[in-house]
């Protein structure tokens, strides 16, 4: 009987271990499972979050190209005040579509215009009085020829001057009757 004994505790011990086994195997399966699909629950919040913040921002800044748009219409009416930006002329119907475009959108803090060869050619920002004529913001202004209207988050410096917290820089193209000839890029502080 001690041999059928010992044949029973063996098979036991081997029994219990093929469990232990089994267990430390489905173990880590189910800590594997669950990492998998932590990481891509991470992946889907991302890609989600992203694509709210866009919907938020395309939400809050559609009306601002509408308003570049009727504004420009109106106060520019011809690309020739973006080419003879110099012009006393020019400058004027600038300062007059930015007036017009800050009682629209009273939210708007500053206004930077470019040309298409990313020149600044009017601003109301201390800052950037002295660099009027110069280049500035190239890659934004080549995204906005190329894509259309970008939203930024200011840098500090911007923010420090303006004084107000949580401002966006919205780059919205300007044309005059065709979509596909911009004559220059409004930089809207909102």
């Amino acid at each position: 009987m001690n041999l059928f004994g010992l044949k029973k505790e063996n098979n036991k011990e081997k029994n219990s271990a093929a469990v232990k086994t089994i267990t430390n195997t489905t173990d880590v399966t189910i800590i594997i499972v669950v990492l998998v699909l932590l990481v891509i629950g991470a992946i889907f919040s991302i890609i989600f979050s992203n694509r709210i913040n866009q919907f938020v921002y395309r939400t809050k800044t559609d009306f601002i190209t509408s308003s570049v748009h009727s504004e420009t219409g109106v106060h520019i009416g011809d690309a020739k005040y973006f080419i003879n930006w110099q012009d006393v002329d020019s400058q004027q119907k600038l300062t007059e579509f930015v007036d017009s475009l800050k009682l629209t959108l009273p939210r708007v803090a500053a206004v930077n215009i470019y040309n298409k060869d990313a020149i600044l050619i009017w601003s109301d920002l201390a800052v950037y009085e002295e660099t009027i004529g110069q280049k500035h913001e190239v890659d934004d202004i080549e995204e906005v020829l190329e894509k259309g209207q970008i939203t930024k988050s200011v840098n500090t410096e911007i923010i420090r001057q303006i004084g107000l917290p949580n401002l966006l820089e919205i780059y919205t193209p300007v044309f005059i009757t065709n979509k596909d000839n911009i004559i220059g890029i409004v930089e809207i502080y909102l």
